[in-house]
């Protein structure tokens, strides 16, 4: 499978959590267009970022950016 045929991790995530962009986007201030452009792979987090998502999700980093198996 190519990279692009995974499903995104964050979007994943957030679905399962039911966790909209509006609430993460509000906690890490950043725009809602900013979350839906890493969710749909637009744009990536940078490492920083990803550590406050994990950490917002209540997830591990590897959740975040592991494929599925």
């Amino acid at each position: 499978m190519g990279v692009n045929s995974y499903p995104n991790r964050l979007r994943v995530i957030m679905a399962e959590k039911n966790i909209t962009n509006r609430w993460l986007a509000s906690q890490l201030e950043v725009s809602e267009m900013t979350v839906s452009r890493w969710s749909t792979n637009k744009m990536q987090p940078s490492v920083a970022q990803l550590i406050n998502i994990a950490k917002l999700l209540e997830v591990t980093l590897e959740d975040l950016v592991e494929p599925y198996k």
